[in-house]
């Protein structure tokens, strides 16, 4: 990790940056298989993760222009919780009295040499070369205010995203007017309600008698179980007042704010560790094979102890979605 890290530091074109970053996926591979803690292994190579793109908008970006523009990562990179090469997730603010002609051709640069080096684009357009993901500040304050009136289901998706935002590049100082009037939606009670309902959209997959359901694609770990749990802390964070955007560090900030009890927080932190490494797990397996990776992993070749802590994760979840339920008054959605 610190020759990847030595090496973007000393890139000086898109091409170089592409070599520095090549060995990622390999770096994930021997950490996992090493047991790193998947938390720490998380926030490890999302670091590089945003110092690579962080390279390649300043390299594309006119350093004059360095301080009119602010570079965020979204949804799981903006949770410091990527590890593979996923689906670009990112937005730009800009200051309000930027004028530059060569905005839109600059956005549409980063996004293609993203997709170059092998992030792929989003399948919902949200990044920068998408005119809706980069506006000026008081477009983004503008754009947050009404939210607080829409309860769409994409607008909440759309805010769920947003409410991961860090910035990575740029100046950040342009990100926190808009960080403050996100952190402000948590006050109002309706929005937070429907905010959090879809942490109980997705049944978990197991049976009445507790064992782990399963179909011909095998089982989709993001909707029955990592999806519920970052939902729900996110939700319950926001409605804290907490800015922190990590999955694992809102559960500890929670436990200080005395909204979750210790061995809750504990429960559901260890819970989403399992998911996350066992999807890894598959993903890796994945690539080896030179298949695609996606969300779902084959339960029948996980080992009994694998699958055995994989049932008590999901329990951990019906458990979470419960007080969920009862916190936010959501029974009646």
């Amino acid at each position: 990790s610190h020759l990847i890290g030595m090496r973007l530091e000393r890139a000086e074109s898109i091409e170089e940056i592409a070599e520095a970053g090549r060995g990622l996926t390999e770096l994930v591979a021997t950490l996992h298989a090493q047991g790193a803690k998947m938390s720490y292994l998380m926030e490890l190579v999302s670091a590089l993760n945003s110092r690579l793109m962080a390279r390649v908008f300043e390299q594309l970006l006119p350093r004059e222009l360095h301080s009119k523009v602010c570079l965020l990562v979204l949804g799981s990179e903006g949770r410091s919780e990527q590890l593979l090469k996923t689906d670009q997730d990112n937005a730009l603010i800009l200051a309000d009295d930027l004028e530059w002609p060569g905005l839109e051709d600059c956005a549409a640069q980063f996004s293609a040499a993203l997709a170059q080096l092998g992030y792929p684009p989003c399948p919902g357009k949200v990044m920068v070369n998408n005119p809706k993901w980069r506006l000026p500040q008081r477009a983004w304050r503008e754009r947050l205010i009404r939210a607080a009136d829409d309860y769409d289901s994409n607008a909440m998706l759309e805010l769920a995203i947003t409410v991961d935002a860090r910035p990575i590049a740029g100046n950040a100082g342009l990100f926190e007017p808009v960080a403050e009037q996100i952190h402000s939606l948590g006050r109002n009670d309706a929005l937070m309600r429907q905010f959090a309902a879809p942490a109980l959209n997705f049944h978990t997959p197991l049976t009445l008698f507790g064992k782990v359901k399963t179909d011909e694609h095998g089982l989709d770990i993001k909707k029955g179980g990592i999806f519920p749990i970052v939902q729900g802390l996110r939700a319950l964070a926001l409605k804290s007042g907490i800015a922190e955007t990590n999955s694992f560090r809102r559960a500890e900030l929670l436990v200080d704010a005395g909204v979750l009890h210790p061995s809750d927080a504990s429960d559901v932190q260890q819970a989403l560790s399992v998911f996350m490494r066992l999807r890894l797990g598959d993903q890796l397996r994945r690539l080896r094979q030179g298949q695609a990776i996606d969300n779902h992993i084959d339960v029948r070749a996980l080992r009994t102890l694998d699958r055995e802590l994989l049932r008590d994760a999901l329990r951990i979840v019906n458990q979470f979605k419960d007080s969920l339920s009862e916190r936010f008054k959501l029974s009646g959605l």
